[in-house]
């Protein structure tokens, strides 16, 4: 929590493996609940987010299939309002 909102960040992730372990380990502790996306990877970038997913609550991963660009961020966006997420005001 960071002045009394919720935050989530969404993380969009292809073929990552060697990067998306850094990326989740390093996000701050006032980030309520980190969306890690995996857009069809074709290496480990699924495992990697699935071991993150078992040591905190705050770690989910939505997997899809590969679709257009402009797709994947919408339904990102109504992922991360589904999971009680806020948009904030700058």
């Amino acid at each position: 929590m960071f002045r009394d909102r919720r935050i989530a960040v969404v993380v969009p992730a292809y073929n990552e493996e060697s990067q998306i372990g850094k990326v989740l380990a390093t996000m701050p502790a006032w980030v309520d609940r980190v969306i890690a996306v995996d857009d069809a990877s074709t290496d480990g970038t699924a495992a990697v987010i699935e071991e993150h997913c078992r040591t905190s609550e705050r770690f989910v991963l939505l997997r899809r299939q590969k679709m257009a660009a402009w797709a994947q961020r919408w339904l990102t966006a109504i992922a991360a309002r589904s999971r009680t997420a806020q948009r904030l005001s700058p």
